[in-house]
């Protein structure tokens, strides 16, 4: 490089040092600029972000639905708190502190044929819910099969075993526990006996298409001083011994009368009852005595029809019942001649009902002396009338000319009541103009119905619906 090179380098240095200054004075203009800017948009505080911790817990809990340790029975199957950890780092210590998102939770034990990896993330799983759960009462459902149809997702017993193993340490804070297991004599492999003194809930289930199957010995719950409500299905209450006489509520199915009424007579605080799919023997022999239920108020009574046979007693729950306090009662092929007689010896004031698969006859005779009924389901697709449509014509005619037949009824639900509701319209017109004496105005019906029956329908009752009326309308074949 020559000197004659010299200056002109040190010019381009000089213009260098001068586009820099300039930059750097813009810099700062721009900093200066962005300083109130940056104050604005910090001063804006997002609620999600500035919710106290315990709002933000609690909005936690309502998202977090049914979450599930295991295999997933569906796609639906539950929203597990770790998603919420995922999102920020706030969030992750509020979900592993909030016990209550960790302490109700589904088990789907693992089939036999997973590989052992997988039983190693679920057991890893499961001790993570329960060491978060804290002390919080604990929720749990536990469902495995030691037989399947498919062998595929059969469960080792060794599973069930470890699983009941896993638990047991935290017995002492299980307010409620589901079992579905099969064999029948599987849950109780993961049934606790002793120290539960906060269970409050107790479901046993198992499939009845494998009653065969014996329990053995009788499974004994022992120290449950809370236990209140127990449900059994498919597995025999014989098999276990609770301490019946502080429930208050009990639900049974794939049941032998016997074992029901000798349950019942055990049961002096029971306040609710369903029991369904009886696995009805008729009684022989001398008559089994009457059963006071005293504080029962709500009854299910699905049973199974048994024909009358000569010789044969009474074979029907409902005969050896007395519910004074009863208000709601739900009957679905009970025997005709035992809803009147139980409702004349319990003498109760009904406010709820829903019937089906009752003859018209004793249907009428029964809610005929129900003065106080408020609620009323009559499901006529499965009366024994061969008419049910004479059914609905009798009944909108008894409500809109009779001042003694359901007078304080205000909810009404009828399946398939297609014909006759231009005369069930009518009636409820006059109820609600107040054309009856003494009776109050129907203000809320339900049918179901098909698409154009609902539109006439609709039509006529519109004027009621727009001072208040209630109509809601379902298709024939919705539940």
């Amino acid at each position: 490089m020559s000197d004659h090179d010299l200056p002109a380098l040190r010019a381009r240095i000089q213009d260098i040092d001068h586009e820099i200054e300039s930059l750097e004075d813009r810099i700062a203009a721009l900093r200066v600029d962005r300083e109130p800017i940056a104050a604005v948009l910090d001063a804006v505080v997002y609620p999600v972000l500035s919710l106290p911790t315990e709002i933000t817990a609690h909005i936690f809990t309502h998202y977090v639905d049914s979450p599930h340790i295991g295999r997933q029975s569906s796609f639906r199957d539950g929203t597990l708190p770790l998603t919420l950890g995922a999102v920020c780092r706030d969030w992750r210590q509020i979900s592993l502190f909030t016990s209550s998102l960790w302490a109700d939770f589904k088990i789907r034990a693992p089939p036999s044929s997973a590989h052992e990896r997988e039983f190693e993330v679920f057991f890893a799983l499961l001790q993570h819910f329960l060491r978060h759960a804290g002390t919080h009462p604990l929720r749990v459902f536990v469902e495995g099969r030691l037989i399947c149809p498919s062998p595929s997702f059969n469960t080792s017993l060794d599973c069930i075993t470890r699983i009941q193993s896993v638990l047991s340490p935290y017995w002492p804070q299980m307010a409620s526990l589901d079992l579905v297991v099969e064999p029948p004599s599987a849950p109780f492999k993961l049934m606790p006996r002793y120290g539960v003194p906060a269970l409050r809930a107790l479901s046993l289930q198992s499939s009845p298409g494998l009653s065969d199957w014996r329990c053995g010995d009788v499974h004994e719950l022992q120290d449950a001083p809370m236990l209140c409500s127990v449900s059994m299905d498919g597995l025999s209450m014989a098999s276990v011994t609770l301490p019946w006489r502080q429930l208050t509520h009990l639900e049974f199915g794939s049941e032998s009368m016997y074992n029901c009424l000798a349950i019942l007579c055990q049961t002096p605080l029971l306040e609710n009852l369903r029991y369904a799919s009886l696995s009805q023997r008729p009684i022989a022999g001398s008559t089994p005595r009457i059963i006071t239920l005293a504080r029962l108020c709500s009854l299910e009574a699905l049973e199974q029809r048994v024909e009358p046979q000569e010789g044969i007693q009474r074979n029907c729950v409902l005969d050896y019942l007395i519910a004074p306090a009863l208000t709601s009662l739900r009957l679905a092929s009970t025997t005709t001649e035992s809803v009147s007689a139980f409702a004349a010896r319990s003498n109760f004031t009904l406010r709820h009902a829903r019937l089906r698969d009752i003859d018209e006859d004793n249907m009428f005779r029964f809610l005929k002396n129900q003065p106080h009924l408020e609620d009323l389901e009559l499901d006529i697709d499965f009366w024994q009338s061969g008419c049910p449509h004479q059914c609905i014509a009798q009944v909108a005619r008894e409500l809109g000319t009779n001042t003694t037949f359901l007078p304080n009824l205000r909810t009404l639900e009828v399946l398939k009541a297609e014909k006759h509701l231009g005369a069930l319209a009518r009636s409820i017109a006059a109820r609600w103009r107040g054309e009856l004496t003494g009776v109050v105005p129907l203000r809320r019906l339900g049918l179901h119905l098909t698409e154009d029956a609902e539109k006439s329908f609709v039509a006529v009752l519109r004027p009621l619906m727009r001072i208040g009326f209630e109509l809601f309308l379902r298709a024939p074949d919705e539940d």
